[in-house]
């Protein structure tokens, strides 16, 4: 607006007030002055009425408050309402239900730092949490009393946000987080506060109900606040607002109004001589109100009528607040709320108000002259001309000329405007040809007027006019195809030169798609763009008359979208065609661009397109106007809330003129400015109500708040059955809500975006179990998007068995499954290989059986013919000492040989089931006795706790062959395994077993057990609990006495079990009847019994020595001791025949020392050293191997040969011996004489060797000895290796071992056949002569000669020195220095 008429307005406006005081009333100034504020002078702001019809819960409004979040909070007396600019939601008190408000009176709501809503009722103050949608209730000391007026309770807001109240009879309090903290009684007033606000922080101002108005200062202390001082300010008042500069409004009982400073006391009081009241705060001041008109009261304490408050007047307000997006909210008692808002559109329109004529008639086009008139087009009402200055904003009627059939040749029906170059006005309408209006002479020229016409050629209805650069004008028409003609300005009139017809009939190629045409743009000079009617586009060429159509192509996206069209318009080289079924681009190539609504469109039917200077295209729809920014490829749309005519619009209505755009439709026209069309960027939050499930009232989630700058999301939990979801939401907008579009997409359930336009719901079903994500995006009122936001995560609990422990348990139950599976099956092939390897067991045993059997059938024949004649011999022949005890050794293990035959063909005929039983009456225990007996001699040889429990008499039926045989097996078991120092008990005793006598007998011994996996197996044929372990005697071993004893128990219909506690105890028991009765008892005597000679000549085989054996081997031993003449050889045997044997083989050239196990062995090296151990392999307690092992890696013994003599003769047995140390391996049975030749080779070599090395030989003569060239290179290489590394101290066999890269037993085994010492002897003795030679040649002492030849114990080196050289280190060298008789002497 201009400077000149701004101040016209404004005097003018004073002039008003003061000339026609019925405008306002009459004159109410007596000083100030009050103004038309002219800072918002452009804006337009628009009203906008909110009441019951609205939704408002009641019309009559107390207070109205915009949050934190931009949603509007309306206090009214029935209820306290939300509004989110779509949709009022109403709280009220609920019966039985404390979460609900306490009142459904509101008078004030107000917002405290956490965001928490406080809301005055007439009864109570509640604080309504967002989160739950619940409201808290504080009576304070009035719960349960009534309400007698409207000031029982009140509160306010500090500067802080802090939330006071107070309440009559119980004073002012903060609410501190949890509670309200009082800080001011009640009886410090005389009657109920009013009203409270805060002047500034620390400053509370009340005024109460007798009209005194004073001030509270308050301190802080920590947490809690007090009051210092409380001062009386004013009397007789009624209200008060403060203003920002700290001044207070007051106005008085009377109605004046004033300005009140609180701190100087001023009073300034307004030139206002009639009753006002105060209506609210805004930004710029303080509204008050005298009856319905309104004055706003600023800082400086002017007086002033904003432009917002000037479209109040009239109305009469209850409270006022200035709201987000530059809306105010005038709240009244009766017409609900108004909304004042800025109009951002400045969209102008000519409707049937300001021209009548306009009713009922559609706008179909437009047209500007160079006159700059405005000429309409209408479909019911002929052409309208307007004059340019009638486009000037203002009020009332518009002047227009409108011609029409009533009035002239004018149709009712002009679709079509055209200014031709000879200033030519044509119309095409629904009559006859074409009406032409002369621009230059003023006049009418109805088509029959026009000269030249043909009288055949006749055409009407046209809808689309276009002259070309030539001239040429082009008519499309309704029905009559493309007109082509030619007009001309003549002194005769106006003449038709020429016209051609282009019309489709046949559909052939090249000839137009359909007659009816829309709209009609050039291409270029040669062609035009032709647009039908379900005929698709036509592009036509000029100089040979045919036409190339494009149409919509089903299944093709790059054809038309569409035939039926209805509009196009050109911008460059891009052809624009608006379709019944959205917008399309043609940039040349042959293909087509769409635009739907999909892509932003309000409709996808499109009545027109223009473009603007900028480029952007205008667009009419079925549904309001469109901008295209076409950089952007953004739509922006408006409807008729913005200003527009309504939202449907003519076909080919769009023309840009010289300022305006014009868009017509059913109700008038718009003009505008397009650069005055603004478009704000900001988009609102999104506000979702609730979420709620299907049929279910409480929500899972409510008052969720979204930034379009995105927050946090929250998460929530569903269950199974909660899979129904239903999400109601808003834009939080206030202008032009409605135009709000929203798009969606649950992820994990939606695989792509979805719009659903203004729709504000979502639903989803059967959401299956898992974890969601939604994400939203909104626009604003202009159509600006948001960026996609998360909203909220769901996840959907599966039910239990589709739950993850769910699965669990089922992979659970299945890898158990699946190895219940594998175990079965390996238990099956298992069993079915255990059936197979027990058949196989069971037939080895049948054929070992089998072949025993054979076997002791064949020798049977030659024992007999060898026992008869031993024991004739032994009576007839006449035997030295020594003889005789070969003879005994023949004789004892013929018979246990013949015994043992004998076990197995018994136990061949129990497996057949041919062996007899025998029951004869006789008393037990004479029998058990002498088997007993038989065993005495073998405990006291083994120190054996040797016990026997019998009681006086076993009488009964026993079968006397087969019961002794079954106690000696077991007896001889027990003492097999029973150590050394052990304890046997042997039991008997007479039990009732089912009404009949039986026996049980048991035989219990100490020792290393049965491990529990074995006690099925013992039973077993030819199982041996531990095949490498030696067990006492070796006595009666076949590997087949258990299972032999088991059915000789079986035989008589007894049990056997056995029970072992491993390194303690083990326990035979025998289980049999012995009451079976045979003939007459009367007949029936007791019998004495014997055991059978057979088993007491087996039991004698361990008598043969006398109980002076111990004595006389110890007085041996220490006269062999003592006796050097013979070499010593130390037999180490736990077997007494075999120690006999060897005694007697070796007694003769060798002093025999005997030991029954490598431990004993061990402890007779330490008294004497022998020449030669002699050692069985599988002994108890220390075995050969392990006893070669201590020899030989002790430095003291490890020179003395060891032989192992023993039955196990299988290749890795013997490398096992090698390995250990030994220097010989001998297999049982053994050649004497082999033995005899073996010992003594061994002997001479050691005495070869040492000889060698006595005489100083020196090693390398040793080479010689090899026969083969390998050999000698081995040995030269080993001495060359020793000699040089003889002051190494890391010499040893495992150091020849690594430099050699010979394993342990190779290095051995050759150094061993070729030169007769194993490597730690021939290291030793190397060192010892190079020891030599230093002491005969060298000047250092014997201690320097020791550490310098490898030694590092002098004790040992002077021990070994002696050994080879029979002289000590010190004798040895005085002999070889010159002082033999220094060495005679000693």
């Amino acid at each position: 607006m201009a400077p000149s008429k701004s101040i016209a307005i404004f005097f003018v406006f004073i002039f008003g007030l003061f000339s026609f005081p019925d405008i306002y009333g009459s004159p109410i100034f007596q000083t100030d002055a009050i103004i038309l504020q002219e800072e918002d002078r452009d804006v337009t702001y628009s009203l906008e009425q909110l009441d019951n019809s609205s939704g408002v819960s009641h019309s009559s409004i107390n207070t109205v408050f915009q949050d934190s979040n931009n949603l509007l909070w309306l206090g009214t007396w029935d209820g306290l309402n939300r509004y989110d600019g779509r949709a009022f939601k109403v709280y009220r008190p609920e019966l039985n239900n404390d979460s609900s408000l306490s009142n459904q009176v509101i008078l004030n709501v107000l917002e405290d730092a956490e965001g928490h809503i406080w809301v005055l009722t007439l009864h109570g103050i509640n604080r309504y949490e967002k989160d739950s949608g619940n409201f808290e209730r504080f009576y304070f000391s009035n719960t349960n009393s009534p309400t007698l007026s409207e000031n029982e309770f009140n509160m306010s807001l500090s500067p802080d946000n802090m939330l006071y109240a107070y309440a009559k009879e119980w004073g002012i309090g903060v609410f501190d987080g949890t509670g309200f903290q009082k800080i001011w009684e009640d009886s410090f007033l005389e009657s109920p506060i009013v009203r409270m606000k805060f002047l500034r922080e620390g400053e509370l101002l009340i005024l109460d109900a007798l009209g005194q108005f004073s001030i509270l200062k308050l301190e802080q202390e920590g947490e809690s606040r007090k009051v210092l001082e409380h001062s009386l300010l004013l009397n007789n008042l009624v209200d008060f607002e403060v203003l920002d500069n700290q001044k207070v409004v007051v106005v008085d009982a009377n109605g004046s109004t004033g300005v009140f400073s609180a701190h100087d006391g001023k009073y300034q009081k307004l030139g206002l001589d009639k009753t006002t009241s105060l209506i609210g705060k805004v930004r710029k001041g303080v509204v008050i109100s005298i009856g319905e008109r309104h004055y706003l009261i600023n800082s400086e304490v002017g007086l002033s009528v904003p432009k917002w408050l000037n479209i109040l007047q009239g109305h009469k307000l209850t409270s006022l607040f200035q709201g987000a997006e530059g809306i105010y909210w005038a709240t009244t008692d009766g017409e609900g709320v108004f909304k004042v808002y800025p109009k951002n559109k400045l969209f102008q329109g000519i409707s049937s108000k300001q021209v009548p004529d306009f009713d009922g008639t559609i706008v179909r086009s437009f047209l500007q002259t160079p006159d700059r008139s405005i000429w309409v087009g209408t479909k019911g009402k002929g052409v309208f001309r307007f004059s340019e200055d009638q486009l000037e904003p203002r009020k009332g009627q518009r002047e227009y000329i409108n011609l029409n059939e009533d009035n002239s040749p004018v149709n009712n029906a002009v679709y079509a405007l055209l200014h031709t170059k000879d200033s030519l006005l044509l119309m095409g309408t629904d009559g006859s040809g074409i009406t032409i209006f002369d621009q230059k002479t003023n006049q009418l020229i109805p088509w029959e007027s026009v000269k030249g016409i043909p009288e055949q050629f006749r055409f009407k209805s046209v809808y689309a006019l276009y002259q070309d650069i030539d001239g040429v004008i082009w008519a499309g028409t309704n029905g009559y195809g493309l007109i082509r003609l030619i007009l001309a300005r003549t002194q005769r009139g106006i003449v038709l030169e020429s016209i051609d017809q282009y019309v489709g009939n046949k559909g052939k190629d090249g000839e137009l798609s359909s007659n009816i045409i829309f709209s009609i743009v050039p291409k270029d000079q040669h062609a035009l763009w032709v647009g039908t009617r379900l005929g698709g586009l036509n592009l036509f060429h000029k100089k040979n008359g045919s036409f190339k159509v494009y149409r919509n192509e089903v299944g093709n996206p790059n054809s038309l979208s569409n035939n039926d069209i209805l509009c196009m318009h050109r911008t460059g080289d891009e052809l624009w065609i608006g379709t019944s079924f959205g917008l399309n681009i043609y940039r040349g190539d042959g293909t087509f661009s769409h635009f739907t609504v999909a892509e932003g469109l309000p409709s996808n039917t499109i009545h027109g397109i223009t473009s603007d200077t900028n480029n952007n295209l205008w667009i009419s729809t079925n549904y309001g106007l469109s901008k295209l920014d076409t950089d952007k490829q953004v739509f922006y749309n408006y409807t008729k809330e913005e200003g527009l005519q309504d939202n449907e619009f003519g076909d080919g209505a769009a023309y840009s003129g010289t300022d305006y755009i014009f868009m017509g439709g059913r109700k008038g026209f718009n003009y505008f400015v397009p650069e005055q069309i603004n478009i704000s960027n900001a988009v609102p939050n999104l506000f979702i109500d609730k979420i709620l499930g299907q049929d279910e009232e409480e929500p899972y989630y409510q008052n969720l708040v979204i930034n379009p700058e995105g927050n946090s999301a929250p998460t929530i939990p569903l269950k199974h059955d909660q899979n129904f979801i239903n999400i109601e939401f808003s834009a939080l907008t206030f202008i032009n809500n409605g135009k709000c579009n929203y798009a969606y997409q649950l992820k994990h359930f939606d695989s792509e975006w979805k719009q659903i336009g203004s729709r504000t719901n979502l639903s989803f079903t059967n959401i299956p179990p898992g974890n969601y994500s939604l994400w939203v995006k909104w626009t604003n009122g202009d159509g600006v998007w948001s960026k996609p936001v998360e909203a909220a995560k769901f996840n959907v609990a599966p039910i239990f068995w589709e739950s993850n422990v769910a699965w669990i348990l089922y992979a659970l139950v299945f890898i158990l499954f699946v190895l219940f599976i594998l175990g079965y099956y390996q238990k099956k092939q298992s069993l079915k290989r255990s059936i197979l390897i027990r058949q196989e067991e069971e037939k080895a045993h049948e054929n070992r059986l089998d072949f025993f059997t054979n076997v002791a059938h064949e020798l049977q024949t030659p024992l007999t013919l060898m026992i008869a004649p031993i024991q004739k011999l032994g009576q007839s022949m006449q035997l030295d000492n020594g003889n005789n005890k070969y003879f005994e050794m023949v004789k004892k293990n013929t018979s246990r040989l013949l015994y043992l035959t004998h076990q197995i063909l018994e136990f061949r005929k129990a497996e057949d089931g041919h062996l007899e039983v025998k029951k004869e009456y006789f008393d037990l225990v004479g029998l058990m006795e002498q088997i007993a007996e038989l065993f005495d001699e073998l405990a006291l040889k083994k120190n054996i706790e040797y016990h026997i429990e019998l009681p006086n008499r076993l009488i009964g039926w026993f079968d006397k062959d087969l019961i002794e045989k079954i106690i000696f097996n077991l007896l001889a078991n027990a003492f097999k395994y029973t150590p050394v120092n052990g304890e046997i008990k042997l039991q008997a005793q007479k039990m009732n077993n089912k009404g009949e006598p039986a026996l049980m007998l048991s035989i219990a011994n100490s020792g290393d057990g049965i491990p529990k996996e074995k006690l099925k197996q013992i039973f077993d044929k030819f199982y041996l609990l531990d095949q490498n372990k030696e067990v006492g005697t070796n006595m009666f071993r076949t590997g087949i006495g258990l299972a032999y004893t088991k059915k000789l128990v079986e035989l008589l219909e007894g049990t056997i079990e056995v029970q072992s506690k491993p390194g303690k105890v083990t326990t035979f028991r025998v289980d049999f009847h012995c009451g079976s009765v045979r003939g007459n008892p009367e007949d029936i005597s007791e019998k004495p019994y014997t055991i059978s000679p057979r088993l007491k000549e087996i039991a004698d085989q361990g008598r043969a020595e006398k109980n002076t054996a111990p004595v006389d081997n110890k007085l041996e031993t220490l006269e062999k001791l003592g006796d050097r003449s013979k070499k010593c050889i130390l037999v180490v045997e736990d077997d007494p025949e075999v120690q006999d044997l060897l005694t007697l083989l070796l007694g003769d050239t060798y002093q025999v020392l005997m030991a029954s196990d490598g431990a004993e062995a061990l402890k007779n090296l330490k008294v004497s050293e022998p020449d030669l151990i002699l050692s069985d392999v599988m002994m108890p307690i220390m075995d050969g191997m392990e006893l070669c092992r201590h020899v030989k890696g002790n430095l003291d013994t490890c020179h003395i040969p060891l032989v192992l003599l023993t039955a196990k003769d299988a290749i890795k047995n013997k490398l096992e011996g090698i390995d250990s140390g030994a220097n010989d391996y001998i297999s049982k049975p053994f050649n004497p004489d082999y033995l005899l030749l073996r010992i003594q080779k061994l002997l001479e070599e050691r005495d070869r060797i040492q000889e060698h090395f006595s005489k100083d030989s020196p090693f390398e003569d040793l080479i010689g000895l090899a026969k083969e060239d390998t050999d000698r290179e081995f040995i030269e290489e080993l001495i060359t290796l020793v000699q040089e590394n003889l002051d190494n101290e890391n010499l040893q066999s495992s150091f020849l071992e690594k430099k050699m890269g010979l394993s342990t037993s190779m290095l051995y085994r050759k150094t061993k056949e070729l030169m007769g010492f194993s490597p730690g002897d021939l290291i030793r003795t190397m060192r010892l002569r190079h020891a030599a030679q230093l002491l005969k040649k060298s000047s250092l002492t014997v201690s320097e000669v020791c550490f310098q030849t490898g030694f590092n114990n002098r004790s040992y080196f002077h021990r070994e020195f002696k050994k080879l050289y029979q002289q000590t280190p010190k004798e040895y060298q005085l002999l070889h220095k010159g002082n033999p008789e220094i060495y005679q002497d000693k």
